[in-house]
């Protein structure tokens, strides 16, 4: 019964928050990683760096994740006295295995991201008019709006970060309907300042 004792529940606790600290640093580097994309950048920072390394492989996801898993199971053995080791074995095998399940999720989500661009790629490279493929990719997914793909919209993002006629190609598209979508708000916000003036132009001067 010393398993579901106060030791155990701190030793749970204890793993959560790693775990919780663990997705927080994920999520910031995502967040940066997607800035830098959106931006048309190289990662900028050291934790955009690190989620394009394990963006760009199964096997980084997968070494990611077992170093995390080795960091929360030694945290665990710490705080566990020595003597103690075998009546919480159960426990700290209950952690990893959740952990792992977290990382073979993790790693089936990059496995997916990395064929949509092999897709994406194979496409553009089998075409002569690379622009007009890359245009009938970005224009449905304009049309869709809020619920357009965002996986999608990732994936070409990345493709346009390569160095190469399918990354050329699919930049130009990208900055083209960019600037297109500027310019139309532009012009909506002088329409509606110009109707805004001839409003108050026909209701003449007020009388106070």
């Amino acid at each position: 019964m010393q398993v579901l004792g106060l030791d155990s529940i701190f030793i749970l606790l204890n793993a959560l928050f790693i775990q919780i600290a663990w997705m927080s640093i994920s999520r910031r580097a995502r967040d940066r990683y997607l800035r830098d994309l959106a931006g048309m950048r190289t990662p900028t920072t050291r934790l955009s760096r690190y989620y394009k390394w394990k963006m760009s492989s199964v096997a980084n996801s997968i070494l990611d994740g077992v170093v995390f898993i080795i960091i929360l199971a030694g945290s665990l053995v710490l705080m566990i006295d020595l003597t103690q080791i075998v009546a919480f074995i159960a426990l700290i095998l209950f952690v990893v295995i959740l952990t792992g399940i977290t990382t073979a999720q993790s790693a089936y989500k990059v496995h997916q991201s990395n064929a949509r661009e092999a897709r994406l790629i194979s496409k553009l490279e089998q075409s002569n008019d690379k622009i007009s493929i890359a245009r009938e990719t970005v224009i449905p997914l304009l049309s869709a709006g809020p619920l357009a793909d965002g996986r999608m919209w990732f994936t070409l993002y990345r493709v346009a970060q390569m160095q190469d006629p399918n990354g050329w190609a699919l930049r130009d598209v990208l900055q083209d309907e960019e600037f297109k979508a500027k310019y139309r708000n532009a012009d909506f916000t002088a329409e509606s300042s110009l109707e805004t003036e001839k409003t108050i132009s026909d209701a003449g001067p007020s009388i106070n």
